[in-house]
This record gives C-alpha cells, sequence and structure tokens, in this order.
C-alpha cells in the first residue's frame, strides 16, 4: 500500500468517529515514515484556531477578559500570578476566558474534564455545560457543537488565600493520558510524513516584544501557550521527540545572548539525538511589515551599519545571524552533526541575501539559505505596472484566474528558486524554504471586496491548485531545493488569506488539494531518497 493512501486510511478512520472515547488513540508514526525534505509551518495555537493541536484546550484559551454584570470588557487588570493563574478579583469583577471560539460545527464534543486546585466559583455558558463534580478539583463540563460561537469560562470568585491554580480543560478520553501524551490524535495523524516541523508561529515569532530573557519565556505550567514568548520550548520538543520529526526553531529578535544560549542548551539536552535542531534568527527581518524588520533597521541606523534604514537593517540581521550561529556553535561543539543554522532572505530580491552573506564571513556560519518561494499573486486595489487590480481579478471566471497562476505566478516563483540556488551553490550552501505553497492574497482595502475574496478563497479549494502545487514544488526538487516548509498546517480561510493546507482538523483530505500535492511530493521524495532515509540528513 502507498503511504499517502495508508495516510489518507489513518485520517479518514480518525474522522469516521474521531472524538468517542472508548476508541484508542493513534500511535505517533515512527521517523522512519517521515520525509526529511517535508516540512510544515504549524499554525499558532490560539481560541479561534481549527488545528487542535493540544487535547487540553486550556492551552489554547484566550487571555482574561476582565468582565462585569452586563459589561463585556470592562478594561480593568486582573491580577494573575506568574503563571497567569487568577490571585484575586475586584469587587464585582469576573475573569472571563474563551475557547474553540467560532468553531461550534467542529469543536470536539462530549464529557470534558476540568481540573483545578484551589477555590474559586466558575461558571460555564456558550457550548459547555456544567454537568457534575466527579471528585475534588475535577468537574465534568458536556460540550455539545452548535450554533454558539465559543465554550465560555466565568471566574466569578476566588479564594485569594487558595485561589485556582493548574487549570485543564481536556478532552474526553485523555484525561487519564493529557500530561504524558498532550497532542491532539487528528493533528499528529494528519502530519505522519513531516520530516520537520517549523514553529515560528508556535513561538509567536511576528512582532514579538517579550521575549528577551530567559524568565521571560512560556513553562509548561502556563495556564495558556498563546501569552509570552509561545508554546514552550519543552513541548515543541517533546513533539519532536513524540514523532520522529525535526525541530526548526526561531530565536527571538530582542534575545540576550543567555536566552539564545539557554534555549540552544534545552534543544541540545532534551531533543532525540537522532533528531536535528533547525536554528533561524527570528523571521523575514527583511520585511517592512513586521516590528523585527523596523527594530533591525533603526539597530542598524544607529550603529552607523549603512546609509538607508533597510540596508542598515540587512547589515543588523547579519551581525545577529552570526551571534546566534556562534552560540549554538558553542552550545554544540561536541556533536555539531545535530544542528542546523539557516539565514533568510527574500525570495523575490537575491541582492538582500548577497549583503547579507557578504558581513560577518556568515557564509561559513551557516548551513542553508532559507526563502519563501510563494506562486504569488498579491492584488491591491488599483493595478499596476501591468499587474491586475482587484476589480479584474474578482471578475476573473476561475478559468482565467488559474491561467494567470500557471503563466505568470509559477514562472516567477520557479525563476526565484533558480536564482537563489545559484547563490547558494556559490556560497555551498544548502537551499530550503522556511515557508512556501500558495500566495494568493487581497492587499489593504481589496480585503473589502467580496468577490476578490471568493475568488482567491475557492481558487485555493479548487483540484487544480494542486496540480499548480505539483508543478511548483517538483521544480523546487529539480532547482536543488531541500528542506520546504509549507506555510500552513490547518487554518480556516477568509479575508485575510487561505493559508491552511486544511481548513480544520477533521476535514476529509479528499477536499484539500494543497494538502494532498505535499503529501504526494513528500511520497516521491521517499521513493528517491529509498527506506535508509532518515530526517536530517
Amino acid at each position: 500500500m502507498k503511504p499517502n493512501i495508508l495516510t489518507a486510511l489513518v485520517i479518514a478512520a480518525l474522522l469516521a468517529s474521531p472524538l468517542r472515547a472508548e476508541e484508542s488513540k493513534p500511535s505517533p508514526a515512527a521517523s522512519a515514515d517521515r520525509v526529511a525534505d517535508f516540512g510544515i509551518n504549524l499554525d499558532g495555537p490560539v481560541d479561534y484556531g481549527t488545528e487542535f493541536p493540544f487535547v487540553d484546550l486550556m492551552k489554547t484559551s484566550r487571555e482574561w477578559i476582565s468582565q462585569r454584570e452586563g459589561v463585556w470588557d470592562s478594561k480593568e487588570p486582573i491580577d494573575v500570578d506568574e503563571f497567569g493563574n487568577v490571585k484575586s478579583l475586584l469587587p464585582g469583577q469576573w475573569a472571563v476566558t474563551l475557547m474553540a471560539t467560532e468553531t461550534g460545527k467542529i469543536v470536539p464534543p462530549g464529557r470534558y474534564r476540568f481540573f483545578y486546585e484551589g477555590e474559586g466559583e466558575v461558571t460555564w455558558d456558550g457550548l459547555g455545560r456544567f454537568v457534575e463534580n466527579a471528585g475534588p478539583g475535577r468537574d465534568i463540563i458536556e460540550v455539545t457543537q452548535g450554533d454558539a460561537t465559543y465554550i465560555k469560562m466565568t471566574i466569578k470568585s476566588v479564594n485569594p488565600e487558595n485561589p485556582l491554580r493548574n487549570l485543564h480543560f481536556v478532552r474526553p478520553g485523555h484525561e487519564e493520558t493529557f500530561k504524558q501524551e498532550p497532542f491532539g490524535p487528528e493533528f499528529l495523524a494528519l502530519w505522519t510524513k513531516a520530516g520537520t516541523f517549523r514553529f515560528m508561529d508556535w513561538m509567536r515569532t511576528n512582532n514579538a516584544t517579550e521575549n528577551k530573557t530567559w524568565a521571560d519565556r512560556t513553562r509548561p505550567e502556563d495556564v495558556r501557550y498563546n501569552r509570552k514568548s509561545g508554546v514552550p520550548i519543552e513541548v515543541m520538543v517533546e513533539l519532536c521527540n513524540q514523532t520522529g520529526a525535526n525541530g526548526w526553531f526561531c530565536i527571538p529578535h530582542l534575545a540576550d545572548d543567555d536566552y539564545i544560549r539557554k534555549i540552544a542548551t534545552m534543544i541540545r539536552e532534551k531533543l532525540d539525538p537522532s533528531l536535528v535542531a533547525t536554528f533561524e534568527f527570528s523571521n523575514e527581518v527583511w520585511n517592512g511589515m513586521f516590528s523585527q524588520s523596523q527594530w533591525a533597521d533603526k539597530q542598524g541606523m544607529a550603529q552607523g551599519l549603512g546609509t538607508k534604514p533597510w540596508e542598515a537593517g540587512w547589515a543588523h540581521y547579519s551581525k545577529d545571524c552570526r551571534r546566534m550561529a556562534d552560540i549554538v556553535d558553542e552550545v554544540y561543539a561536541a556533536d555539531p552533526q545535530r544542528r542546523r543554522r539557516v539565514v533568510s532572505s527574500q525570495a523575490a530580491n537575491t541582492h538582500i541575501i548577497k549583503q547579507i552573506l557578504k558581513d560577518n564571513d556568515l557564509a561559513k556560519h551557516c548551513d542553508a539559505i532559507g526563502i519563501a518561494p510563494y506562486v504569488t499573486l498579491n492584488v491591491p486595489v488599483e493595478g499596476k505596472d501591468g499587474s491586475p487590480g482587484a476589480a479584474e481579478v474578482a471578475g476573473w471566471s476561475m478559468d482565467r484566474l488559474f491561467e494567470h497562476l500557471r503563466d505568470v505566478c509559477l514562472p516567477e516563483s520557479t525563476g526565484r528558486m533558480d536564482k537563489h540556488a545559484e547563490v547558494a551553490r556559490a556560497n555551498g550552501l544548502d537551499l530550503v524554504a522556511y515557508e512556501g505553497g500558495q500566495h494568493l492574497s487581497a492587499l489593504g482595502e481589496a480585503m473589502n471586496n467580496k468577490e476578490l475574496v471568493e475568488i482567491l478563497i475557492n481558487a485555493n479549494r479548487d483540484p487544480r491548485m494542486g496540480d499548480i502545487y505539483t508543478d511548483y514544488i517538483n521544480h523546487w526538487t529539480e532547482a536543488g531545493g531541500k528542506l520546504h516548509n509549507f506555510f500552513t498546517s490547518v487554518g480556516r480561510f477568509g479575508r485575510y488569506g487561505a493559508w491552511g493546507h486544511l481548513e480544520a482538523f477533521n476535514q476529509d483530505p479528499a477536499t484539500a488539494p494543497k494538502y494532498l500535492a505535499a503529501l504526494k511530493w513528500a511520497d516521491s521524495r521517499a521513493q528517491v531518497a529509498g527506506e535508509s532515509q532518515a530526517p536530517g540528513q
């Protein structure tokens, strides 16, 4: 049986009845099933996410909202401890969190267990209903699918001398194992072939403000993983260890040397020695839409690294990449084969990576150039220089849209692959993709054009998108590209884009052309490499 058919059958079996507590959960695939070149960016852990990566929904719950009777958000601060637990409330104040927001049709139903320590009054609303107390610190909450838009948990009072803490809201069937096996079974089944998980969004890399020192990091004991630095390093490493996939870690751009060293040390000590850790400094530091880029520009100008902000920013990024590489090399001095250092740049412009590499002797202190060679169709309100605008694209037929993707957008993408492959070869480096896939986006006010958004979304559901993907990724291989991290794993489609390779964790894979094309390529890479291939080779 071919691997792609096996994966589809595993997922289909899960989807047939994925949430019945009495059924056994699948075990993670062995590392031999994973394909070294196939990577996936994991979607951020948010309350409105459709991936459900954790069986404990408290880990993806929304930050506490201060409420009063009849007031949704009173804007008052909530007294919390270092882990995010509510320590005390003002008179008449409530602390509210939301889970499974806008997922009423797909949220895993059944009798959840709410675990806690301490004393306080907690009520449930929306998709959740209190059933009974099943013992000290153990309530049963019935979750049903329906029109309600969230599970609402409200702390109406708390004993400051013994506050509520160690909160967990666990899916049915996982009550006894959620600490040792924290990951959703459907989530694991979707990515049995992935040789690498890129944790950029899990680490809240973009626009980071709190990730400066080791003390700022999220810890496993934290109430939720969408605060501070995102998912704890320990949890990301545990995912790699349980699945046999490599990990790609993005160092926070504000991180001091001690923070970088301790991140690298924890990963080296806890990650299975057979697996490889990839280290990248932040994400898209060249991209002015992110605060890390603006920060690098300012730092570079202040240090006299260039006369233009963007050039100074590239130079500062080069310094930070070298700083990170030196620290990582120190940590991995005894086993350098277990680490990979990536310097990333804009796919559309080889000038940037050339400028970054020329400073700090960087080419000798990294292993690969990372780009995001998307098949790009960015649609502004008004077209220019021959590129179509919102009104024009909104009026296209689906045939016309795919004609444009194949004749214009795909050749642009493959050309960028070829040019960066030349740069990589000239510097003795591998070429990898930190992100990639389709990039059909409405820009700015064009996001308000409903017809435009609809055609871009529908294109992502069209089987022809799978054909575009196949040609795209095959050329990547032909150009000499190695690891390719598709963006992103699972996420709903909307006006901000259609990034998910599936729209929800329980989607029928047969209706997800991007996902199927990615698996098809993974199978082809596994066949070329042979049965002896292992992640990281």
